[in-house]
């Protein structure tokens, strides 16, 4: 192979695991979208802040 053959190649294969990686992310991205905005059945932890009254 010529140097500007493996080069081509290279680019290819870089090229072509990009690709696989912006997929994958983008699919992450939905599923935490879609996680994060469902509320029905998620349990959310009742937090109690003191009050001005109750310090000393």
């Amino acid at each position: 192979m010529k140097v500007s053959e493996v080069e081509a190649e290279f680019h290819r294969m870089i090229s072509e695991v990009r690709e696989e990686y912006r997929g994958r992310i983008f699919d992450l991205q939905t599923k935490f979208c879609r996680v994060n905005s469902a509320t029905e059945g998620v349990a959310v932890p009742a937090v109690s802040l003191p009050s001005n009254e109750t310090r000393g």
